[in-house]
Parts: structure tokens; sequence; C-alpha cells
């Protein structure tokens, strides 16, 4: 039983080290960009949510991740194309609004287009991600915005606990929390 436990714990402990490493735009002796941090950032918050059967859907071999809009990191984010979250296959798609209410298990929007699509959560019950100023105040669950040279996190918990989503207590302690549970 130990033993499962340490195992289960130095998982965790793999995760919030990666985690904390993809919040940082600047490493030593190497840059990287904005754009490719905030991509990583958003393949890897997955990780850190429970998934109701009502969010992942019936198809047990693929994950979501949709774009609307013109976000920043477009590109770097379909590097991850065909990667793995778990036992589900990642497959990032380009929306429109008509598209909302399609399988999307995490939706990431820009400014122009969030008013209309944060109202889509209450629909296809999605992780939303924008990546600017007042996305989370707004209503949008997680925030991504660079400050400092790092990635800086805000995570509204009220349209969070809405969707029957749950974000893990390592994600929490690393971001700005916003909203009730």
């Amino acid at each position: 039983m130990n033993a499962k436990i340490s195992r289960v714990a130095l998982g965790w402990a793999a995760r919030l080290a990666l985690l904390c490493a993809l919040f940082t735009v600047a490493a030593t002796g190497e840059k990287f960009s904005a754009a490719s941090v905030k991509a990583a950032t958003v393949y890897r918050i997955p990780s850190f949510v429970q998934w109701p059967d009502t969010v992942l859907g019936s198809d047990a071999s693929e994950f979501f991740i949709c774009v609307l809009g013109e976000i920043s990191f477009d590109a770097d984010l379909r590097v991850y194309e065909g990667s793995w979250l778990g036992e589900r296959r990642v497959r990032v798609r380009r929306l429109s609004r008509s598209d909302l209410s399609t399988g999307c298990q995490v939706l990431v929007m820009d400014a122009k287009q969030s008013r209309a699509a944060l109202d889509a959560p209450r629909r296809c019950t999605c992780l939303t991600v924008g990546e600017f100023p007042g996305f989370a105040s707004q209503g949008g669950m997680i925030e991504l915005l660079v400050r400092d040279e790092r990635i800086r996190i805000t995570i509204n918990l009220t349209p969070v606990k809405a969707s029957g989503l749950r974000v893990g207590s390592a994600l929490l302690a690393l971001s700005t929390v916003i909203g009730k549970l």
C-alpha cells in the first residue's frame, strides 16, 4: 500500500515540477516563446482536471482541444496534435461559432469570440481558456497572461464548478483563484 501511495505522490510531484517549468517563459540558457509556453500549458492543464464522463464523451480514444478565433499560440498548439493525454489521443481543431456545441474538452478563444463563446460551455461543458486580460473575470475558466516573463494563470472557480469539472489542488496552488466553489 505504501509503495502505491509513494508512486502516486511521485507522479504528482513530477507533474507539478513539469507544470512549474512550463510557466517559465525564459529558461536558463534557452529562451522559449510565450506562444510555445502557452501551448504547452494548455496541453498540460487537462492533466490537473477531473473530467466527468459527460464532458469526455463516449469516444474514449480522443481528446479535443478546440480553437475559436485568432490566438497567439495556434501554430504552437498544433505541435501537440496526435500526442497523448492519458489514454486519449489529442486532436486540435479550429471552430466557428456554429460549431460550439460539438465535442470539445478544451475551448481556447480570443477576445473577439469570448462573449458569444462563454455561453457555449453551458451547452458543451468544456474547459474554457483565454489569453487576454479579464477573461476569467468575464466568466471564462482559465486565463493565461504573460507577466514578468512568466505565464500567469487565473482560474475562475464559479464556471468550473458549474460545468462539473474539478481543478486539482496542485494547479490551484500555482494560480490566482477567483470565484467560489
